[in-house]
């Protein structure tokens, strides 16, 4: 059956496990992300009922931990978790370079916070996180980023539940993303302003969610480098900022005790601040309308996600742009082994934007696995691997890019944890000589201390 939204109040570090699954899974984290980075469209988060604490449980990457889980400082009705981590790493293309890349080793600190609150209508959380990180002696690579975040949940009675939030921060494109500037650049700032409203009703075997979100990017003008390392001139991403409004409508119903059937619509307005990316030439906004329908699992002990597939159209608000629609996909599992190994999967094909000459967007295509391991309590390791094709429209341009990565967190005790990671990331251009084709290896270790 559908996961119940009435909670089982005040069971200890409950809500303390919550606070991290919310923090790992908000939108605008202080990481490189590539755009636009809108939030998942089904980001409800159980906090408290049985078959969804099982679940939680057989989850590897968001078990809670007793022992080794931060038990924070009370502070009234509130709980305070406080941390900070430390790493030390190497990059071995710093600006994504094909010809004469430049590598460095870096330092980086990380410094988090989160609050809580359990009232007995609901909850409230508030957490904040950066990354600030500086290369020897390659000071135009170092990049500093934060996020903000806010969330709310009130239960209106037990089938009838109201979210709220909102997010701001700094954040660091990507270099393989497909809107990354050409040429060898400075790290790429933007800011992202977030604001959802989402409300869950269950009645019975059925359970409808309406969300409507919007976000704000605003991007920071970087500055294009020599291979030496001196400014040329400063690359302007104005015509980048955009305003996105969206809204998701679906339901689900159950049609065995762990198997749900669903149908989804969602609307994507897109609006960028500058009408023309050059004299005569559209920046090209407009409406997305997407329609899902599939199956979801969820109160599993083995399965838990959602499967989608559906159809896709991309209308511009312009005049002879040319539309764009076709197959959408929107897959996200989680498969329990055992209950030491969760192996993941993610799929989607999606209309993304373009603000690039004689190009009206392009279609996405992205795939990805990953496996997490308890070798023991103390030691979680993990293995991940991805691939991404974009295709642009009304130009000949293609964005292939594959990126896999390792990492182990062992911890000491609920105080100290030792983080340690690599990635590969190889992306190649077809049809564009103004963007290069690179590969990048990554490597660092870190501690963390958490009160």
């Amino acid at each position: 059956m559908i996961v119940s939204l009435t909670s089982v109040r005040r069971r200890p570090g409950l809500l303390a496990g919550a606070v991290v699954v919310l923090v790992a899974a908000c939108p605008a984290q202080a990481q490189e992300v590539p755009l636009p980075e809108l939030p998942p469209l089904q980001q409800t988060i159980y906090l408290a009922d049985a078959k969804s604490k099982a679940d939680i449980d057989m989850d590897v990457r968001t078990r809670r931990r007793p022992d080794f889980d931060p038990i924070g400082f009370r502070l009234g009705t509130w709980r305070l978790y406080p941390s900070i981590a430390i790493d030390a790493g190497y990059e071995s293309n710093l600006f994504g370079d094909k010809h004469s890349p430049d590598s460095a080793a870096f330092a980086a600190l990380r410094p988090s916070v989160a609050l809580d609150a359990d009232p007995s209508w609901g909850a409230l959380v508030l957490a904040a996180n950066g990354r600030f990180a500086r290369f020897v002696n390659k000071a135009p690579a170092n990049e500093d980023s934060f996020t903000v975040n806010a969330y709310g949940r009130y239960d209106i009675t037990g089938d009838i539940r109201l979210e709220a939030g909102a997010n701001f921060g700094q954040q660091i494109e990507r270099r393989d993303s497909s809107g990354f500037p050409d040429g060898r650049v400075e790290p790429v700032r933007y800011l992202q302003s977030q604001v959802f409203v989402r409300a869950t009703r269950q009645a019975g075997d059925l359970r409808v969610t309406g969300a409507i979100d919007y976000t704000g990017f605003d991007f920071r003008d970087t500055k294009a480098l020599t291979s030496g390392g001196s400014v040329i001139s400063i690359v302007d991403q104005d015509l980048r900022d955009q305003h996105v409004l969206r809204g998701n409508l679906r339901a689900d119903y159950s049609v065995a005790p762990d198997l749900a059937v669903f149908a989804q619509g969602i609307v994507q307005s897109v609006d960028f601040r500058i009408a023309e990316i050059a004299p005569g030439v559209p920046n090209l906004g407009g409406k997305t309308y997407t329609a899902l329908t599939g199956v979801s699992f969820s109160g599993n002990s083995l399965v838990r996600g959602s499967v989608g597939v559906g159809y896709v159209w991309r209308r511009f608000g312009s005049a002879g742009a040319k539309d764009i629609s076709g197959l959408a996909i929107n897959a996200d599992m989680a498969l329990f082994v055992t209950p030491l190994l969760t192996l993941s999967a993610k799929a989607s094909r999606s209309v993304e934007e373009a603000v690039l000459r004689n190009a009206s967007g392009y279609v996405s295509t992205a795939a990805s696995v990953r496996a997490d391991y308890e070798l023991k309590r103390w030691l979680v390791v993990r293995a991940g691997a991805g691939y991404r094709y974009d295709n642009f429209r009304l130009n000949p341009r293609k964005d292939k890019v594959f990126d896999a990565n390792v990492g182990a967190t062992y911890n000491v005790d609920r105080h100290i944890a030792f983080e340690g990671s690599a990635a590969f990331v190889s992306r190649t251009i077809d049809n564009d000589p103004f963007a290069a084709s690179y590969k990048d290896v990554t490597v660092s270790i870190g501690l963390r201390y958490s009160f």
